[in-house]
């Protein structure tokens, strides 16, 4: 076990911050690495800590795929991801069919499509829904290969250059299946500015309506256990979203909602 996640002097878990309060209900996981009940075993983090539910951390129980501990030049928790990821079961509130997301700080230094936080299923069929946001070359997509197999679906990117390599970029990625247009149901926001999207068919094609609800597990660093993995650094929080907060036109959060997230806890 670490003898400290933290730099002396860093601003220490619990503080004066409520992320469900700040998206309005929107946030419906919030992993904290700076939170007490996170732990680092060996190698690195083998269980982060979901503040909102506690019975259900993200873990890794295998050394040599843990996320190694890392500090930011201003002292605050991160990990480290090379070949190593983390799983986390997928509860009603983190894989919801109509509203889902995710909100991070993320520094990738690696080349070719990278994984960020994922819901994968990979039993085939109807049920194969992955919802991917990934780092591909300079670009920052999401992939949403729903309602069919393999590597067909729907595939939302944001804008060339968007997102570059070894810089810190705080990412959201938010589905609102209730929206009018495929730009009205897929917000990419890079540094608390929702992007202009294009939208393209991966393999077949399929559908951005209400996602499947698959089960398993969803992976942080990485789509799938082995594909697509994280080369770089998250941290320190990681949140997910299960609805919409009043107020948001784009996407499930306004604008002073993705900024707040953003400026609590900026590794730099």
């Amino acid at each position: 076990m670490s003898s400290s996640k933290v730099a002396p002097g860093s601003r220490l878990f619990p503080a004066s911050f409520d992320p469900v309060v700040v998206t309005g209900g929107a946030v419906s996981a919030w992993f904290s690495l700076s939170h007490p009940s996170t732990a680092i075993t060996g190698s690195g983090y083998s269980s982060v800590a979901d503040v909102l539910d506690p019975s259900n951390p993200a873990t890794q129980g295998t050394d040599a795929d843990r996320p190694a501990n890392q500090l930011s030049s201003n002292g605050l928790p991160i990990m480290s991801f090379a070949s190593s990821y983390l799983t986390t079961p997928l509860t009603s509130a983190r894989n919801g069919a109509t509203h889902w997301g995710c909100a991070g700080w993320v520094r990738y230094t690696g080349s070719g499509n990278q994984g960020f936080v994922t819901i994968f299923n990979i039993s085939g069929g109807a049920s194969a829904s992955k919802v991917a946001p990934l780092i591909v070359g300079t670009t920052f997509e999401c992939h949403l290969l729903i309602y069919v197999s393999g590597n067909n679906g729907r595939r939302a990117t944001s804008p060339s250059a968007s997102a570059a390599a070894s810089t810190w970029l705080f990412l959201t990625y938010e589905y609102d299946a209730n929206g009018a247009t495929e730009a009205d149901r897929n917000v990419i926001s890079i540094g608390g500015v929702a992007q202009t999207l294009g939208f393209t068919d991966a393999g077949s094609g399929g559908t951005t309506g209400a996602l499947v609800v698959p089960t398993g597990n969803m992976i942080i660093g990485g789509v799938g256990t082995t594909s697509n993995p994280l080369t770089g650094l998250i941290g320190p929080n990681l949140y997910l979203f299960g609805s919409k907060m009043a107020g948001a036109t784009a996407g499930l959060l306004t604008p002073a909602a993705r900024l707040a997230l953003m400026n609590y806890q900026q590794p730099t």
